[in-house]
């Protein structure tokens, strides 16, 4: 058996936004996700009392279409 993690981020308003707003929100949703998911590794690795690896440099992809 195992425990899962799960978070619910809070909602990102979009009204009013158009398709040259999509690159920005993409972006916003991807930091969002990015920091939330770096906490929880930080939250388990602490948890279960491991070594806390040194996390990779972020790098912004809403401009790639292929990310």
């Amino acid at each position: 058996s195992a425990d899962i993690l799960i978070r619910s981020l809070p909602a990102i308003p979009t009204a009013g936004l158009t398709q040259d707003d999509l690159p920005r929100l993409m972006e916003q949703c991807r930091e969002q996700m990015l920091a939330c998911i770096e906490a929880m590794d930080r939250e388990l690795l602490a948890q279960h009392k491991l070594p806390q690896p040194a996390l990779p440099a972020r790098k912004t992809t809403a401009s790639n279409p292929n990310v």
